[in-house]
């Protein structure tokens, strides 16, 4: 089944249909994005950045790294769940910039 699934996903010129709610796709990463910023700057200024930038950007390379994957099997949800993962690991980023430059 993994290798089904990889073959698939990676090795498999996907052809996307046609979405209907592209405009859900595209903002998936806003709404993702909006939600975490007061928490993230009260988080670093109590725990310092270093650690939640390493491991934001961890987490938004690796949903950023399956999203063909996650397109192909499951459709523009998948590529909403992943864009608004990378935008809550991405809500994290500016804020704990900010405090580790202060």
């Amino acid at each position: 089944l993994v290798l089904y699934i990889l073959y698939h996903c990676f090795f498999v010129i996907l052809d996307y249909p046609e979405w209907n709610d592209k405009s859900i796709v595209l903002s998936a990463f806003f709404w993702g994005y909006v939600i975490p910023q007061i928490f993230a700057g009260w988080i670093a200024g109590q725990y310092g950045a270093k650690w939640f930038l390493i491991g934001a950007m961890t987490i938004c390379s690796i949903f950023c790294i399956s999203v063909p994957m996650l397109a192909g099997l499951l459709g523009s949800k998948g590529v909403m769940a992943s864009r608004a993962i990378q935008g809550l690991s991405q809500g994290f980023l500016f804020p704990c910039i900010h405090h580790a430059i202060s």
